[in-house]
């Protein structure tokens, strides 16, 4: 296998691939893209045999397993086939134009010193990422391209999907398995700017999916508000008054939306939970 192979890698979730926008983009790219799908739904969609049947890799098919894990056994496979290539991350519902591939290859080759590649992705009206990780917490995006492409500080974060990275990143990084859904992407981030990598932001992006701006059911809203609670948690363990603003202002925002004491709830156990957690440990060292 070529050095300069690309793996293009689609996390699945209760989706056929026939259905996933990615996926159907992912048919008309060429070599050297390699396609990867990572099945991270509970229940079977046929998506092994279509992988089979397209001559894709096909990993997972395991049930839920979380981002993060599925990014590591997806990388672990793309080390296996070719340690020097580089790896990209695909939502399932993203759109792919051949402008990405394109213009991710150019990068590649012509910028050896780069670690991470960085879409330029546009969302709400604006620049959506990459974007600045605040001391608050909050994402401080870029009001230009100009703006963007002349960033020089360590604080750069982006969103997962499109984002490329050479493999030699993860010859002594795996993704924090402990984050199940959100945060995967900061944490990347945070810990390559906390390295030195070299980070390069192209265009090519497109446009991306605000998952804030969708209204699910509130069943549906309170199980995905207990995930953030988990992960928001474990990503600010080290600074915990920031992650605790941050849920408060989402328990707020929720609450307010769907006019339910559920989220607030959920908080609450959640930090019950975590006391007697830790009333257990100190019990254990007594």
């Amino acid at each position: 296998m070529s050095a300069s192979a690309v793996f293009a890698v689609v996390v699945v979730y209760n989706r056929s691939c026939a259905d996933s926008s990615a996926c159907r983009d992912l048919l008309a790219v060429k070599a050297p893209v390699t396609p990867i799908v990572f099945d991270n739904g509970d229940r079977d969609y046929g998506n092994r045999q279509w992988c089979e049947k397209n001559n894709w890799i096909f990993l997972g098919g395991k049930g839920n397993l979380g981002l993060s894990k599925a990014y590591n056994e997806s990388v672990a496979a793309c080390l296996t086939s070719d340690p020097d290539g580089t790896v990209c991350f695909l939502d399932d519902d993203a759109k792919i134009s051949s402008a990405y591939f394109s213009e991710l290859e150019r990068v590649i080759q012509s910028d050896k010193e780069a670690d991470v590649f960085v879409p330029i992705q546009t969302g709400g009206g604006g620049l959506l990422s990459p974007c600045v990780m605040q001391n608050n917490g909050r994402c401080r995006l870029f009001r230009t391209k100009e703006e963007m492409l002349g960033y020089r500080g360590v604080s750069l974060t982006a969103v997962n999907s499109k984002m490329a990275a050479r493999l030699r990143v993860f010859r002594d990084f795996r993704y924090d398995e402990r984050l199940f859904l959100d945060f995967v992407d900061h944490s990347f981030f945070r810990e390559m700017n906390r390295r030195g990598a070299r980070i390069r932001i192209f265009e090519g992006g497109g446009g991306h999916s605000i998952s804030s701006h969708e209204h699910p059911p509130k069943e549906s809203a309170a199980r995905r508000f207990a995930i953030f609670v988990r992960d928001a948690r474990v990503f600010w363990e080290h600074r915990p008054w920031i992650g605790m603003r941050i849920l408060l202002r989402r328990t707020i925002r929720l609450t307010v939306e769907y006019k339910s004491p559920a989220f607030v709830r959920t908080l609450l156990f959640a930090h019950r939970t975590d006391r007697r957690a830790s009333g257990a440990s100190k019990g254990d060292t007594a």
